[in-house]
This record gives structure tokens, sequence and C-alpha cells, in this order.
């Protein structure tokens, strides 16, 4: 996880270095390939929750093994990812330094405790029943999801 996590950091690195914002993004491993969706999360915490709870549904119906979560943070300057599986979540932080401009070491953080529990917590846990209506709205999710490899 830490390998991937690190090639996560360093991809969002560049998209900052290249003078953009990190679109918050998921990279999702499922028995049948790999998914990337990207989710603005906009302030609007009725917008925010209803769309954490739309990737946290698509990760159930596609049988998640494990995701990562890729933000920009404002308060620490920070880029951030969460790697979480069904028994773990470890994430890594990197400052950001506007003048000059670089990247502090990666910072590791363990645990739920140090994490905090909004992310981990989309991860499903047990077996969830979707209507009729979750299903067509992943099934028209899954048209706009980016499907790796």
């Amino acid at each position: 996880m830490r390998a991937l996590i690190e090639k996560e950091l360093a991809f969002s690195c560049g998209v900052i270095r290249d003078g953009h914002e990190i679109t918050p993004r998921f990279a999702i491993t499922t028995p049948e390939g790999d998914y990337t969706i990207l989710c603005p999360l906009p302030d609007a915490h009725e917008v925010r929750i209803a769309r954490l709870e739309l990737v946290s549904r698509f990760m159930a119906y596609r049988m998640a093994t494990r995701f990562v979560f890729s933000t920009e943070i404002i308060t620490p300057d920070a880029v951030t990812v969460i790697g979480v599986t069904r028994r773990s979540c470890l994430g890594g932080v990197r400052l950001i330094e506007r003048k000059p401009f670089s990247f502090s070491a990666t910072e590791w953080l363990e645990g739920v405790d140090q994490i905090g529990d909004e992310i981990p917590a989309l991860f499903p846990r047990e077996v969830e029943e979707l209507s009729a209506t979750h299903i067509a709205e992943l099934e028209s999710a899954s048209r706009l999801s980016h499907r790796v490899g």
C-alpha cells in the first residue's frame, strides 16, 4: 500500500507543480479491474455527502478490495493520499511550500485515530443491498468512470 500511496502522491505533486489544482480522486481496485473516479467535493455539506455516498455504493456494487483517495488540502497546505482496505488504512501527506516551491518528505499516518474516519468509512464493510434506483444510478456512474487496464 505504501508504494501505491507514494505513486499517487508523486502524481498529485506533479499536477500541482504544473500549476493546476488537484481534483479529488478515488483509485478503486475491484475483482474485475481498477477504476478511477474524479470526484469534486464542494463545500455544500449535503452535496458533498451525496457524492461520497455514491462513491461508497459504487465500491459496494463493484466489490472493491481497496481504494486510494487523493486530494489537496488547504490547512495545512498539503497533498494527502489515504489508502483503505478491509483491514487497514494508511495515509501519506506531503506539505507544500509555495515560496520557494517545494514538497516535504512524506509523513505517514496510520489508522483512523490519525487519519480520521470520514474517508475510511466509505469502504463497504459488509454486504449491502442496493435498490433498483441505486443500481441504475451506479450503472450511469460506471459509464462516467474510467476503467484502468
